[in-house]
């Protein structure tokens, strides 16, 4: 993913990282300069973005997947997203949605950001 980070005219990404070293996604504060819109699909215990990264992102899409509803999950650092003015995060068991709305609530424009939260639809079979 490294390589990535430094594209300098990549404005849309669509990545999917199942296989996570270490079960930690961070985005350094140097990583996709232009990036405006992020969908990441990934089966991670955290995803932390360091201040200064993504600086134009505008849209983010996470599709996160674990082992078991206790797993934790993380999302740190999405304060640092000023531009930030939609986020869609769904999920295959609840404490994804406890943790990243906990997470969402830090957003210093938390009331000008349109959030939708929802259960994949496997979730939502498994939770009727």
């Amino acid at each position: 993913m490294r390589v990535l980070t430094r594209l300098p005219c990549l404005a849309y990404l669509d990545l999917q990282a199942i296989e996570v070293p270490g079960m930690e996604i961070i985005i350094d504060s140097v990583s996709f300069s232009a990036l405006k819109e992020l969908k990441l699909i990934y089966k991670s215990s955290s995803l932390s973005i360091e201040p200064g990264a993504m600086p134009k992102l505008r849209i983010m899409h996470l599709i996160v997947f674990g082992h078991a509803e206790q797993d934790t999950r993380s999302l740190v650092g999405i304060q640092h997203l000023h531009n930030l003015e939609d986020v869609i995060i769904t999920y295959d068991y609840n404490n994804v949605m406890v943790a990243f709305r906990e997470a969402l609530d830090r957003h210093p424009r938390v009331g000008s950001i349109q959030v939708y939260i929802g259960a994949s639809p496997k979730a939502s079979q498994s939770h009727s």
